[in-house]
This record gives C-alpha cells, sequence and structure tokens, in this order.
C-alpha cells in the first residue's frame, strides 16, 4: 500500500511537471506567432495589453542592462506596474491599468512586474511598497513614479502628464 501510494504521487509531480513544460512551451510558441503577427502590421506585440515583463524582456524591449549601452529600446512611452499576487490594491488597480492600456493602443506600452518573481527589476528600481508605477517618456526617460491605489481618473492624469506630456 505504501509502495502504490508512492508510485500515484510520484505520477502526480511528473505530470504537474510536464503540465507546467507544456505550458511554458505553449506560452512561448503564442508569443513567436505574435510577434510575427505584429510585424506584419507593424504594431508592437504588447501594444493594448498590460504584458508580464521580466528582466530578459525588459532587456529585449526597454534597456539592454548586458550593454549598458544606455540605448532606450522602446517605441512609445512606457507604465510598468510592480505588484504583488497577494496585494490587496494590486488585484484592483490591475483591471484599471488594462482598461487603460486597451485606450493608449499604439501610444503607451504597459508592462507588469511580479516583485515576488522578478526581484532583481523591483531593486533595480528601488520598489519598497506596491504598487508602484513607473512612467517614461518616449525616449526612455523616468519622468514619474505613483504609490498605491489611484482612481482611473488619477492614473489617466499621471500618463498625460509623465508619458504624454499634456
Amino acid at each position: 500500500l505504501l509502495f502504490m501510494t508512492a508510485v500515484a504521487v510520484l505520477s502526480m509531480l511528473a505530470a504537474c511537471a510536464n503540465a507546467k513544460t507544456d505550458n511554458a512551451n505553449d506560452e512561448a510558441e503564442s508569443e513567436a506567432v505574435e510577434e510575427v503577427a505584429d510585424a506584419q502590421s507593424g504594431a508592437t506585440h504588447y501594444s493594448g495589453k498590460v504584458r508580464d515583463l521580466t528582466m530578459k524582456k525588459y532587456n529585449h524591449y526597454i534597456f539592454n542592462t548586458e550593454t549598458n549601452d544606455g540605448k532606450f529600446l522602446g517605441t512609445h512611452p512606457i507604465v510598468i506596474d510592480f505588484y504583488a499576487t497577494w496585494c490587496g490594491p494590486c488585484k484592483q488597480l490591475s483591471p484599471k491599468l488594462e482598461a487603460l492600456a486597451k485606450d493608449f493602443k499604439g501610444k503607451i506600452d504597459f508592462f507588469r512586474v511580479d516583485v515576488d518573481e522578478e526581484t532583481k527589476l523591483a531593486q533595480m528600481f528601488n520598489i519598497e511598497a506596491m504598487p508602484t508605477l513607473v512612467y517614461f517618456d518616449g525616449n526612455g526617460n523616468i519622468t514619474g513614479t505613483s504609490v498605491g491605489l489611484l482612481t482611473t481618473d488619477e492614473l489617466q492624469a499621471n500618463i498625460n502628464k509623465y508619458c504624454l506630456k499634456k
């Protein structure tokens, strides 16, 4: 009985590991398809969405910290949301940012960073509280930050002030 239980547990663990690998492969394939479609349309593949940002993606889409050349790689102003999955105000802010990403599609790129998963990015930006939003202008300059839950009107005002310079 003990042997059969151990075999069952190991089988479940193996199935979970395979599912995680399959999900990672599916995500990579999905992003590759999006990039091809966006290359054909001329849009960025993250336009109109709040995209998860990892250090690898930061190096690819915003600034390459490995080359340290200081060249901004973005094509639009950027808003980065530093959040935690356990943070109540972060959960309330998320749908507002999703809606704004659609409203500003093609004008501003929105990213989110899970501070528990991407500690190096959180440290780079000296994130101490969540949610924290970091705003970049179209030249890649950090033009502002905000901490805490904001209303949609406050978010739009910050985007106009810090990203669009209105």
